[in-house]
């Protein structure tokens, strides 16, 4: 049986990056890649703890 909230934001993040980007074209990491900190916040969810962004406005 599938479970309709993964899908969703799955969905979602394919609408909500893209316009992100496009209303945010110059939206980059404030941090060198390497300092964002990866890591499980449950044991079934893995992703990043903080994102810091910045653009120029």
């Amino acid at each position: 049986m599938l479970c309709c909230p993964p899908i969703a934001a799955r969905v979602e993040m394919r609408v909500v990056f893209p316009a992100l980007l496009n209303r945010f074209p110059t939206l980059r990491l404030a941090v060198p890649a390497e300092e964002v900190g990866l890591g499980p916040e449950a044991a079934d969810i893995y992703g990043v703890k903080s994102l810091p962004v910045t653009w120029d406005a």
